[in-house]
Order: structure tokens, then sequence, then C-alpha cells
């Protein structure tokens, strides 16, 4: 039975109104169970809470995802990005050019570039990208989220493919004085040589004393 409430004239026992309702549907009070009004409200709520949760699951699974996408900040201070100089809502490559031009003197703290994932998910925010000049690789993909995330991995690799040209484009502009050096160096070498006759030529000859053999 439901537990509902039913209006008799006059006083009659609970138990005479149980048999005479029981009856009505066909059962008997041995067939049935006496049952608290605490338990009765505590399978209510729990009858209603799963209707609800599974009401929400069903408007989630009918509701699009959000697009994800994938912006970067540069920061002073990787660990606390609000202090000292810091930008967001930047590409990559621009990320590293406000990045190069933050002084390395400043104290503030290690400087940094990190991305802001906006996928819709618990782990949507800030994370460190590369701080002090490294990738930080191993710890973003320690998360599982991150290393399943096709945009993080993506900015990963960007990152690690533009500071390897960078390195690449350093080096290259540091060959041309080397060789330079060395250019210098052996025309240097050679004028030495040519001025080395002439110096000799000009050296005095030395006087012939009495009685000297000359060779």
């Amino acid at each position: 039975m439901d537990g509902g409430i039913i209006e008799v004239d006059g006083y009659r026992p609970v138990q005479e109104m149980m048999e005479e309702v029981l009856a009505e549907h066909g059962h008997s009070v041995s067939e049935c169970g006496v049952i608290s009004t605490a338990y009765l409200q505590e399978q209510s709520y729990r009858a209603e809470t799963q209707r609800a949760e599974a009401m929400k699951e069903k408007l989630a699974a009918e509701k699009p995802a959000p697009e994800a996408n994938i912006s970067f900040y540069v920061a002073e201070c990787a660990e606390f990005p609000v202090m000292g100089e810091f930008h967001d809502n930047l590409t990559l490559e621009q990320a590293l050019e406000i990045y190069d031009k933050i002084p390395a003197e400043r104290m503030n703290g290690i400087k940094s570039i990190g991305f802001s994932l906006e996928d819709g998910s618990i782990y949507s925010g800030m994370f460190d990208l590369m701080v002090g000049g490294e990738v930080q690789a191993e710890v973003v993909n320690h998360i599982q989220h991150y290393r399943e995330s096709p945009l993080v991995q993506k900015a990963i690799s960007d990152m690690k493919t533009l500071l390897e040209k960078r390195q690449a484009s350093k080096e290259l502009e540091e060959r041309p004085n080397t060789r330079q050096s060395v250019r210098e160096a052996l025309k240097n070498r050679k004028k030495a040589q040519e001025q080395q006759p002439h110096q000799e030529q000009a050296k005095p000859k030395k006087a012939k004393k009495k009685g000297e053999i000359e060779l």
C-alpha cells in the first residue's frame, strides 16, 4: 500500500481499517509487512534522486558538447601568474614574442608560457606549457585528460617545433661570424707573410771587421 490517509467517521482501530483496506485489494494483514515512516521517506527521496539524475543525463546527452578551443598566455611569474606582467588570449607565436621581451633579470619569478583550455570539462583553465625555457611535456601528460586532448598535444608539439627552429636560426646566425673570424685570420697571416721579405731586405748589413772573412 502507499501509506495514504483514510478519512472515517468516528474512531475505528487501525488494525480494523488495515484489514478492510487490504481486503478491498484482495490481501490480508498476514501477507503484508509494516514499514516505518522514516524508511518510507528515505526510499521516496532515493527514488526522486535517481529520477533527477536520469533526467540530467538525458538532457546532457541531448545537448551538444561545446566546441573545444585553446589559447595561450605569458606570465612573468609561473607560480603566481597574476603577479607581475601577464598577457593572455594569445597565439603560440605571439606568446613566444612577448616571452622574449620580458627581461630575464626580473625577480618576480620564473617566466612561463601556458595554455588555457576551454572544452567544458573540469580541466578547463590555465596550465603551464613552458617554464624557464623548458617544455613541460611530462608534467602536462601526467594528467590523462590533457594526454588525450588533441589540442593540448598539438600545443606541446608546436612549442617543441618552434623552439627547435629558433635554436637552428640562432646557430645559423653565429656561423657567419665564425667564418668571418677565420677569414680575417687568414688575411692577416698572408699580409704578415708578404711583409716579411721587405722587412728582411730593409735590415742593415753588419760592418765587416778587419781580417774577418766574408761568407
